[in-house]
């Protein structure tokens, strides 16, 4: 029973932590990518939702809908 404990615990910590980490890595290189265009303002969006927490780093926007997934 302990392995299925540690099977499930790990299962949730890749879905809830690291796979919107590693979104959120992934779509940075995106962006910084598209802030070598001077004119652009970039917009990265992860998740959909009501409530937002909007950070802004230089031209990069970035808008994180808590709990709602992984995608963006």
């Amino acid at each position: 029973m302990d392995d299925l404990l540690k099977v499930l615990v790990t299962f949730i910590l890749i879905i809830t932590v690291f796979a919107p980490v590693a979104t959120l890595i992934h779509e940075l290189g995106h962006a910084i990518v598209a802030t070598f265009n001077p004119n652009n303002k970039v917009n990265i969006i992860l998740g959909k939702g009501n409530k937002s927490l909007n950070i802004i780093l230089g031209r990069i926007k970035l808008t994180i809908y808590p709990f709602s997934g992984w995608s963006g």
